[in-house]
């Protein structure tokens, strides 16, 4: 249900953003970025009461001020119980503005969701062109070791270093070992996914991959067939923003997500800065 509903999601996404991934991926981030501050900012302008919000920011400044002045008057008659009035005031002022951002934060979650979602689906990888080489692998238990995994032939789709591979043991420091089986596979542009379909110990597994067009398909399948866990991964190149912009994949930010923020906090800032909303 959770995964209909996903597909759902993202299929009502690409009605709406697909003909941004027809532009370069760095244009299509950027005017992700900068749509997402507009459209949330219309909806925070839209549910909220801007009158009474610009009215807190002017209290909260002044009040702030009278606290300053005050603190420098230490010494001066009834100043500790005036600094005490004054934030008690600051503090009824912002419990009223964050009644206001209440419910513009609550309608904002779904677009947030929806956005997040299409730019996870289409910003992580570059999707592979025309006659691009690309690594396709074959994940196995390691008890599959020493026997063949069989690529099945495909119109238009060539394969550089031969259809019949034998399954290794890869066992990488710090990994589990696995019995592997890689390609490299090249495909001339069509609109329909390539079907990627490998035989091994009398099993069929099967995958896809679109080749010159501006989305791609997953990059990896995980499955589960006959108590037997594996995985087909085309290994597609992976999308930094402005071919320079990293991940910190050790806190699960994608590179894409780095770039959003870097583009979204000023755009933020200047929204409010010059007044559109408060």
């Amino acid at each position: 249900m959770l995964t209909q509903l996903s597909n759902l999601a993202l299929a009502s996404m690409d009605f709406l953003l697909g003909w941004l991934l027809r532009l370069h991926r760095d244009v299509a981030m950027l005017s992700v970025a900068v749509g997402t501050v507009v459209l949330l900012g219309l909806i925070r302008k839209l549910a909220t009461n801007q009158d009474i919000l610009k009215r807190c920011r002017a209290d909260t400044k002044q009040l702030t001020k009278l606290i300053r002045q005050a603190r420098k008057n230490k010494k001066a008659e009834g100043s500790a119980e005036a600094i005490s009035r004054f934030k008690n005031t600051k503090k009824m002022v912002s419990i009223n503005a964050l009644k206001q951002e209440a419910r513009p934060a609550i309608i904002s979650i779904i677009p947030i969701v929806l956005i997040a979602l299409w730019c996870d689906s289409h910003l992580k990888f570059i999707p592979p062109q025309d006659n691009e080489t690309v690594e396709l692998r074959a994940y196995f238990p390691l008890s599959a070791a020493g026997e063949l995994a069989h690529l099945v032939p495909q119109d238009s789709l060539a394969v550089e270093d031969g259809y019949i591979k034998e399954i290794y043991n890869n066992h990488l420091f710090g990994e589990r070992p696995y019995g592997l089986a890689s390609w490299k596979i090249r495909a001339k542009t069509r609109p329909q996914p390539y079907p990627l379909i490998i035989r091994s110990g009398g099993k069929t597994y099967e995958h896809e991959i679109l080749i010159g067009q501006p989305t791609y398909t997953q990059p990896a399948k995980f499955n589960q067939k006959d108590s037997i866990h594996y995985a087909i991964e085309a290994k597609l190149a992976s999308y930094k923003p402005f071919g320079l912009i990293p991940g910190l994949e050790a806190i699960g930010l994608r590179p894409w997500i780095v770039a959003y923020l870097i583009v979204v906090i000023p755009v933020v800032f200047l929204q409010r800065r010059f007044g559109w909303i408060y």
